[in-house]
């Protein structure tokens, strides 16, 4: 056994000792069986793909949002985008539980009611 460092001789009892390098050596296993778990069922491969096409997604979505709309077409394209990304779920603010001055309320408020006035009511809650 060793002793801890900047106690001199001091030598940890050995009963919790032991006990520490048991807490140890379990957690130590189960992060093996963790890994293997994983490995076995090909985790890594799918998690590499999902953190791929996710990277993918967003340089896609930065573009289209870099991009200014031309047209009041380009606008509701946009609109049904930002729908998409939000799964579909209504962007009304009072939906999302999105107080009146908080930064997203407007931006949300706009265009679900562009949304709407193109005629797209899934996505607005209407």
């Amino acid at each position: 056994m060793m002793s801890v460092p900047g106690l001199g001789d001091q030598r940890p009892n050995p009963r919790a000792q032991a006990r520490g390098d048991a807490i140890v050596a379990a957690w130590d296993a189960w992060q093996a069986e963790i890994a293997a778990s994983r490995e076995a069922v090909g985790l890594p491969t799918l998690l590499d793909a999902r953190y791929a096409a996710v990277e993918r997604r967003d340089k896609a979505l930065a573009r289209i949002q870099e991009t200014p709309a031309r047209s009041l077409a380009d606008l509701v394209l946009k609109a049904r985008i930002a729908s998409a990304v939000c799964d579909g779920l209504s962007l009304r603010p009072a939906d999302r539980d999105l107080l009146p001055d908080e930064d997203e309320a407007m931006p949300f408020a706009i265009t679900a009611d562009l949304l709407a006035l193109a005629g797209d009511s899934v996505a607005t809650g209407a």
